[in-house]
């Protein structure tokens, strides 16, 4: 690897590594079992990672190795990155780079895939998707706590159906761990159905490619712009 830019590499790993919460260089030598030395020498300049140690570092940090490599500008999140910091399950990974790849080559965007899936990760619908199903979570252990000190008299019919299909699963399990249930419950289906939005954004999108300008802008038949493509995914305003 000595043929990289080794400068770049150090300040790219650096930003990178603050970015992900290592405020230290220890922080990040630990995470990657090695020593402060090394990630020292590397943030200097004065060494670059062999082939193994690069991709143990772009599995804890929120890039790609070309990013850190200096062979694109803008950073993008690995798989590993994306399933360690969201609890994604492996089935809407599954459906998300699906649908990616089927929309890459279609393209022929090499940079598609990863930069899509940081522009849905990063998206507000993303956010608040799982913090509606923690809310809803939240709802159903303030029901059970009603419930456990006898106080379901202010519960109607629904709330009573809803708490005794987690009756005969949750007993005996105290209320720490049935909040950390619920939330692990709440965000694996956020994920989920977070995975059938992507496949459906997919789906329409397929519609538009191949028949788009570079610009977005849909032709017509003889080569006018007929109509700009819905608004489907988020994007990000410079």
């Amino acid at each position: 690897m000595s043929t990289f830019d080794k400068q770049k590499f150090g300040r790219r790993l650096k930003e990178m590594r603050l970015k992900a919460g290592y405020e230290r260089q220890i922080d990040l030598a630990k995470k990657l079992g090695t020593v402060v030395q090394t990630i020292s020498n590397y943030e200097s300049g004065s060494r670059l990672p062999d082939a193994e140690m690069l991709a143990r570092i772009v599995e804890v940090l929120p890039c790609n190795a070309d990013y850190l490599l200096g062979f694109e500008d803008k950073p993008t999140y690995a798989i590993s990155f994306i399933l360690e910091q969201t609890g994604l399950s492996q089935k809407a990974i599954e459906v998300l780079f699906e649908g990616i790849r089927s929309a890459k080559e279609r393209k022929g965007d090499k940079s598609l895939e990863s930069s899509l899936v940081s522009q849905f990760i990063t998206s507000d619908q993303f956010s608040k998707l799982v913090e509606l199903h923690e809310e809803c979570a939240g709802f159903v252990l303030t029901n059970e706590i009603l419930k456990y000190d006898g106080s379901d008299d202010d519960l109607d019919d629904v709330d009573r159906a809803i708490l005794r299909l987690f009756e005969g699963e949750m007993k005996g399990i105290g209320g720490k761990e049935r909040f950390d249930l619920y939330i692990f419950a709440a965000k694996h289906q956020a994920m989920e159905l977070y995975g059938e939005f992507f496949k459906t954004a997919i789906n329409e999108i397929d519609m538009w490619i191949g028949i788009c300008d570079d610009d977005g802008n849909v032709i017509d038949e003889i080569g006018n712009i007929a109509k700009r493509p819905p608004e489907i995914m988020p994007t990000k305003k410079a």
